[in-house]
This record gives C-alpha cells, structure tokens and sequence, in this order.
C-alpha cells in the first residue's frame, strides 16, 4: 500500500494481453484444461498472485505427500494393539477401533488443521456424547487439538501452534457396515501457509 502507484503488471492469459497498473486488480476464471496464464511484473514492487482450481483430477494421487511435513494414519484395537494394515486385515462389525495420525515437522507449525476422511464402512464415536470413545491409557501421548470438528464423514483438527517434532492425534471409530471401501488419504495443512502440507496414501479397508 505504500508503494502502490509503482505497481504495475501485464497479464496474459486465453483472453489475449492485459496491462493494469496502481491499484487495480485482474480477475479472471477459465473452464476446461488448458489454460496458461503469464504473468509479468514490470512496475517496482511486489505484486500478490491468487489462482484457485476446482475440480476432480483426472487420475489420483496414489502416492504420500510431503512438503516441509510427514503425516500418516494406523489403527489399533480398543486394547492398544497395533494393526498391521500392510497385511491384509478384516475389521470387525461393531468393533471399535483406534485411529492415530501422526505427523512430523522440523520446523515450528502455526495455525495447522488435520483432516481425515472416513472410509464408508466406519463411523466416528463423538467424545462429546460419548466420554468412552476416548483413548485411555494406552494413548497418553496424545497433542490436544486447539479445536476439534466431528463430522458424519471425516474429523477436522485444528492447531494454532505446534513445536518441531512428532505430534499423535487419536480419535475412535466403530465398524459398522460390511464390504470393502477405499480409505481417502489423511491430509495436512497450514491454514496461512499453503506451502507447508502433506497427505498419507489411499488405501482400502475390509469389514466382516
């Protein structure tokens, strides 16, 4: 804002060349593939740059992601055994069971929010209704969530501030339909810097 009047920039997008300059803003959206858009700051100051997508990718992402963070999912029995998911392992209806997500960072994380999407088989056991669906000792290592949404279909975790390190997060699911269904990726975030994010594999998961 200090410097607006020097900025300036030529914008080339499917619509042929734009020039703006000062404070005024380019807007455009694209349906469809193929759109590329070329911008060139020629004024002397910084210019922000803002692109949103919406869609479903062609061909999923079958691998984990990481970018300046690990994340991964696993299971235990209400007992606190843990579940080898690497071999194949059949999920009892009307069992509950144990999710843990863990995630790493070296470097201090604000404002980071953990998103976990349910298989369909499986439902989530409110610790709000429900003071059983929290893990007991066998989990004491676990990080409080600064603010924690339950969902029919997934279980948001919010963080305003971590330290570097490995955190665990624990919640209690219940198996309740049988059938085997594919088990989205858990997903991680900085709300206010996109940079720093990752995603576990997609896998599948059996009820009997």
């Amino acid at each position: 804002h200090a410097n607006i009047n020097a900025a300036s920039a030529t914008i080339t997008g499917p619509k042929g060349e734009q020039t703006i300059q000062g404070n005024a803003i380019y807007k455009d959206t694209h349906e469809g593939p193929g759109a590329a858009y070329a911008v060139a700051n020629t004024g002397q100051t910084d210019l922000y740059v803002n692109v949103t997508t919406r869609g479903v990718p062609m061909a999923p992402n079958l691998e984990p992601v990481s970018n300046h963070l690990e994340i991964a999912r696993t299971f235990y029995t209400s007992a606190g055994e843990a579940i080898d998911l690497s071999k194949r392992y059949i999920f009892e209806q009307g069992r509950s069971y144990v999710a843990q997500v863990w995630f790493n960072s070296e470097r201090e994380l604000k404002n980071l929010v953990v998103v976990d999407l349910l298989p369909a088989g499986f439902e989530l056991e409110n610790p709000r209704l429900d003071v059983a669906a929290i893990p007991g000792a066998s989990f004491e290592n676990a990080t409080t969530p600064s603010n924690l949404d339950v969902r029919d279909d997934r279980i948001v975790l919010a963080f305003n501030r971590l330290e570097a390190g490995t955190h665990y997060a624990y919640y209690v699911v219940r198996a309740v339909t049988p059938g085997t269904y594919q088990h989205p990726p858990v997903e991680a975030e900085c709300m206010y810097d996109p940079t720093i994010n990752a995603s576990s594999a997609p896998s599948s998961v059996e009820v009997k």
